[in-house]
C-alpha cells in the first residue's frame, strides 16, 4: 500500500495548525456550567445532574469548521474541578502538560460522606494513611479516565438507536435505575443535537463558498452530520466521522487521560471494504481521512489515545486488512506522540503485516507496543474474562488490557512504590527522604534480623500488607464513585447499562475490575540480592551500616557502592538468582490482588508497568541497596535497572520470561533501545524477528523497541527547540522528548543501547 503514504497538501496545512484551536479563555467554561446546573437543580439525583450539565456543555461548546477541514470537530480544552476531585492551577493550561493532583481533603469528604463512614472509623484510617502516601508516592493514586468505549457498538447501532434503547428502557425501571436511564438518554439526546450544530454550520459555509473543492468537503461533511445525526452510518466517512464526535465527547465528560479507540481497524473495515468496492471510495481518500482522524487526536493535549490493531478474529484467523495498514501509515507520515499504536501479533504472522510493522519501527517514535496474541488471551482468561469475550481485547492506555465497551476496569487507579518499601524497613517506618513517618504494618525492626531469609520474609510480609491497604482503599474510592462522580454519557455507548439500568461506575457493564499495580520491580530485586551479598554472605556492612550509607548517598561509602552497584547480580542478565526473587515477589503481588473483589462484582488485577512513575516515585526516594542514589529513577516496568543488562537482550528476554508473565492481568512493559544502525541491515531485522517470536514463545506478553541514539537524546536535552518533534518511548506510551520532565529524559537516556542481538 505504498500510495497511502503521501501527504496532501491539505493534511500538510491541517497538521501545521492543528493546535490553533486551542483557546484557553474557553478552559473555565464547563466549570462554569456544571456548578450551575448543580445550583439551579438542587433535588435532581446526581446522575441527573451530571447529564444536565453534560447537555448544556454541548449547547454553549463553540464549534469549529474551517475550509481546509477534513473532518468536522475539534478537541476541547478545560478544567474538570466540578466533575472530579482535581486540584487545578487556577490559570491552568494542558498546552503546558501540568502535574494534575487528585484533592485529597475533597476526596475524604466525598468518602466519608458518601459511605457515610466516621473520621475515625477504620476505613478512613486507611484511607487516611494511604492520601498521605500518596503525598510522597509511597503510593501512586489516580482516576478512572482510562477506558475503552464502546465506539464500535455505536456504529453499529447509531446514535438514534441508543435513544430508542433509553426510551424503551425508561419504561422497564422505577426510582433510582429511572433517574440513571434517563441521565444516559439526555447525554445521548444532547449528542444528536451537538452533531445537528454541525451540520446547520456546514450548510452556512456551503452557502458562502463559491470554491468547487470547498464545497466537495463541506457538502461531505455536511451530508454525514445528517446521516449520523438521524440513523446509523453507512460509508467509511460516516463511520470516522461519527467516531471523531464520540470520543470527542468523551472528552467533554470523562477526565481524558486515557481514552482507547480498541480495534479500529476491524470495525472500520466493513465500511471501508464496502466503498472501495462499489467506487465510492479510493485508497488515497481513506488515506486522507485517517490522516485527518491522526490530526485531531493529535491536538488533543490531555489525553493518551491508543489504537489496537490486528491480531485474531472470533475464529482464532489472523485479522489484518488494509485499514490497519493505512492507520500504520498515518503514523508513519506524521509522527506525532498521538494516537498511540498497539500491534497484536499472531503465531502466523503474514509477511506484508511484519514488512508495516518493521518500517514503523524504524521512525524511531517507539510505536507500536506489540502484542502477543496467545499471552495476552491467557492474562485475559485469568482475569475472569471468557474466552470469546478474552480474544476481542483492545489495549487501554499504554498496555492494559480491557473488552471494548463491555468492561470497566479502574487500570490505572493504583501503583505500590516497592523500593521505598525496603528503606521504610531500614529505617523503622521512617522516610528518610521526605521526612514523614509510615508505620510499618508487621512491627518488626532491623534488630530483630539476623538472617538474609529473616530480612526477605520481613519484605514480603510488608509488601503483602501494604498491597492489601491498596486494595482496601482502591475499594473505597470505587464505592464512592457512583454516588458522587457517575458518568452518564460514556455509561450510554458502553453495551448492557441500558438494559441494566445501572451507571457503569456502579456495575453497567459486563466486566467490573480494578487493578493494582506494582513499580520498581528489577530495582527492589536488586537490592534485596544486594543486601544478601553485603551483609549476610561478604559481611561487609551490618544492616545499620548498610542503612546509614544509604541516608548518605552513599558518600563516605564508595567501596560498598561499588560493590553493590557493580559486583552483585543484577536481574536482566538471565541469573536465576536474582530472577527468581522478582519472580517470587511478583507472585505474591499477584496472589495478593487477586484474593480481592471490587465492589462492582469484578476482581482485582495486576499490572507490572509503571508508566513515568518509575521516574517520579524514584524522584521521591533514597537511595537503595543495589547501588541507585537518591532522587533518581527506577527500573522502567519489567526491565532491568537502566545500563545494568550487560548480556544482551537474549540475556535481558529470559529474565523477563521467568516471571509467569500470564499473571500481568492488567498489563506490562519491557521496552528495548536499540541503535538507529541497527535496523538498517536485513541479517539484523531478521535477528529482530527471531528474537521477538522466541521471547513469545517463551511466554513474552508485550515488547517495544525505542530507535534512538544516546547521543541524539542528549542533543535535545541541551536544546529542546532544536528538537521540538523528537517523539520517544517511554514506558508504554511515547511522548514528546521535550515534553518530559528531566528525571524521565535521563532514564531514557540512561538505558542500554543495543547495537546488535546475541
Amino acid at each position: 500500500m505504498k500510495e497511502a503514504l503521501k501527504v496532501t497538501e491539505k493534511i500538510q496545512y491541517l497538521s501545521d495548525t492543528r493546535e490553533e484551536a486551542f483557546k484557553r479563555e474557553e478552559i473555565p467554561l464547563r466549570d462554569a456550567i456544571y456548578e450551575e446546573i448543580f445550583a439551579s437543580c438542587p433535588n435532581e439525583s446526581k446522575n441527573v445532574q451530571f447529564a444536565l450539565g453534560f447537555a448544556k456543555f454541548l449547547e454553549k461548546k463553540s464549534i469549529r469548521i474551517i475550509k481546509q477541514d477534513v473532518l468536522a470537530g475539534y478537541p476541547y480544552h478545560y478544567g474538570y474541578n466540578t466533575t472530579f476531585p482535581i486540584a487545578m492551577e487556577e490559570d491552568f493550561d494542558p498546552a503546558y502538560r501540568p502535574d494534575i493532583e487528585l484533592d485529597g481533603e475533597r476526596e475524604a469528604r466525598d468518602i466519608m460522606a458518601a459511605l457515610g463512614l466516621t473520621a475515625d472509623s477504620k476505613e478512613m484510617q486507611d484511607w487516611n494513611y494511604f492520601a498521605k502516601g500518596t503525598l510522597t508516592w509511597l503510593f501512586k493514586h489516580w482516576h478512572s479516565g482510562h477506558i475503552l468505549p464502546g465506539y464500535d457498538y455505536v456504529l453499529e447501532l447509531g446514535l438514534p438507536a441508543l435513544v430508542k434503547k433509553g426510551e424503551e428502557a425508561l419504561e422497564k425501571y422505577e426510582g433510582h435505575q429511572k433517574d440513571v436511564i434517563q441521565s444516559m438518554l439526555i447525554c445521548d439526546q444532547a449528542a444528536i443535537k451537538y452533531i445537528k450544530r454541525y451540520a446547520a454550520r456546514a450548510a452556512e459555509l456551503l452557502q458562502a463558498t463559491e470554491n468547487a473543492e470547498e464545497k466537495k468537503y463541506l457538502e461531505r461533511i455536511y451530508n454525514s452530520c445528517q446521516t449520523i445525526s438521524e440513523g446509523k452510518p453507512e460509508t467509511f466517512f460516516d463511520a470516522v466521522q461519527l467516531l471523531w464526535f464520540l470520543h470527542e465527547l468523551m472528552i467533554c465528560e470523562s477526565i481524558p487521560s486515557s481514552i482507547s479507540l480498541g480495534r479500529m481497524d476491524q470495525y472500520l473495515y466493513p465500511f471501508y471494504k464496502k466503498d472501495i468496492e462499489n467506487g465510492t471510495l479510493t485508497v488515497e481518500e481513506a488515506a486522507e481521512i485517517l490522516d485527518a482522524l491522526w490530526i485531531k487526536f493529535s491536538a488533543n493535549l490531555q489525553a493518551y489515545q491508543n489504537i489496537t490493531l490486528g491480531g485474531t478474529d472470533e475464529n482464532g484467523n489472523p485479522a489484518y486488512n488494509e485499514v490497519t495498514y493505512l492507520c500504520m501509515h498515518s503514523t508513519r507520515k506524521l509522527r506525532y506522540d498521538q494516537p498511540s499504536l498497539s500491534f497484536r501479533y499472531t503465531d502466523d504472522l503474514p509477511e506484508e503485516s511484519w514488512e508495516e510493522l518493521v518500517a514503523l519501527i524504524q521512525t524511531g517514535t517507539g510505536f507500536p507496543g506489540i502484542f502477543y496474541d496467545k499471552t495476552c488471551i491467557d492474562a485475559r482468561i485469568r482475569s475472569g474474562v471468557p474466552k470469546e469475550d478474552a480474544i476481542r481485547y483492545g489495549i487501554v492506555g499504554c498496555v492494559e488490557m480491557g473488552t471494548p465497551g463491555e468492561e470497566f476496569t479502574m487500570v490505572e487507579i493504583s501503583r505500590l512504590n516497592w523500593p521505598k518499601l525496603i528503606g521504610l524497613m531500614l529505617n523503622d517506618g521512617k522516610d528518610v527522604w521526605n521526612h514523614t513517618e509510615y508505620p510499618l504494618m508487621t512491627g518488626k525492626r532491623c534488630e530483630d534480623i539476623h538472617t538474609f531469609a529473616e530480612f526477605y520474609d520481613w519484605y514480603k510480609a510488608e509488601l503483602k500488607a501494604f498491597t492489601e491497604l491498596v486494595a482496601r482503599c482502591v475499594n473505597l474510592f470505587d464505592r464512592m464513585l457512583p454516588k458522587c462522580y457517575p458518568l452518564p454519557y460514556l455509561s450510554s455507548i458502553m453495551r448492557g447499562c441500558y438494559e441494566r439500568g445501572k451507571d457503569l461506575t456502579e456495575g453497567g457493564t459486563k466486566y467490573n475490575n480494578s487493578a493494582v499495580n506494582a513499580c520498581g520491580i528489577a530495582t527492589t530485586a536488586d537490592s534485596l540480592i544486594a543486601i544478601k551479598k553485603a551483609v549476610f554472605e561478604k559481611k561487609l556492612v551490618t544492616l545499620s551500616e548498610f542503612r546509614d550509607a544509604l541516608t548518605a548517598d552513599f558518600k563516605g561509602y564508595e567501596k560498598l557502592h561499588h560493590f553493590v552497584s557493580d559486583i552483585c547480580p543484577k536481574f536482566g542478565n538471565d541469573n536465576p538468582e536474582v530472577d527468581n526473587i522478582a519472580k517470587d515477589l511478583l507472585n505474591l503481588f499477584s496472589d495478593t490482588v487477586e484474593q480481592f473483589k471490587t465492589p462492582r462484582g469484578g476482581n482485582f488485577v495486576t499490572g507490572i508497568y509503571s508508566v513515568e512513575d518509575h521516574a517520579h516515585m524514584g524522584m521521591r526516594t533514597e537511595a537503595t541497596p543495589d547501588g541507585r542514589l537518591g532522587g533518581t529513577a527506577f527500573s522502567n516496568s519489567v526491565a532491568s535497572v537502566q545500563g545494568k543488562d550487560t548480556h544482551g537482550p537474549t540475556a535481558l528476554v529470559n529474565s523477563v520470561v521467568s516471571l509467569e508473565l500470564n499473571r500481568s492481568t492488567n498489563g506490562m512493559v519491557l521496552d528495548i533501545k536499540l541503535s538507529p544502525q541497527f535496523m538498517k541491515t536485513k541479517q539484523h531485522i531478521m535477528a529482530l524477528r527471531a528474537l521477538i517470536e522466541t521471547y513469545f514463545e517463551e511466554g513474552g506478553l508485550e515488547i517495544q523497541f525505542s530507535v534512538v541514539s544516546r547521543e541524539t537524546l542528549e542533543a535535545a536535552q541541551a536544546d529542546p527547540k532544536k528538537y521540538k518533534n523528537l517523539v520517544v518511548r517511554v514506558s508504554g506510551f511515547s511522548a514528546y522528548f521535550h515534553s518530559l520532565q528531566k528525571a524521565t529524559q535521563d532514564e531514557i537516556i540512561a538505558r542500554t543501547e543495543y547495537e546488535k542481538i546475541s
